[in-house]
């Protein structure tokens, strides 16, 4: 069944969590498109800082979980530019808030 009810999605099921991000294209050995490249379809354990800091808060809290690196990233643009690819990755579950 394709449809969502309102219970549903109060009990928190029947929801797709995604993280979405752009990055630089960056062919490095060690650049976060080469993990994704390497790690096509792969499950793996996720730590998200919104704030940028290094230890959670209740004003700057952490979100973490298992997410799938899903397909390998896109390629392309001009050469001798910065070229950016989007993705979506979708979590496994629900992501858990820490604050501490």
């Amino acid at each position: 069944d394709d449809v969502v009810t309102f219970c549903e999605t109060a009990e928190g099921s029947g929801v797709e969590w995604n993280i979405e991000v752009e990055a630089i294209t960056s062919t490095d050995e060690t650049s976060f498109w080469t993990y994704c490249w390497e790690n096509a379809n792969t499950d793996v354990a996720f730590v998200f800082a919104p704030h940028g800091n290094a230890t959670p808060s209740v004003s700057q809290p952490h979100f973490t979980g298992t997410l799938n690196i899903g397909a390998k990233p896109s390629i392309g643009g001009s050469a001798n530019s910065t070229f950016t690819f989007k993705k979506t990755f979708i979590v496994d579950g629900e992501p858990l808030r820490v604050t501490a």
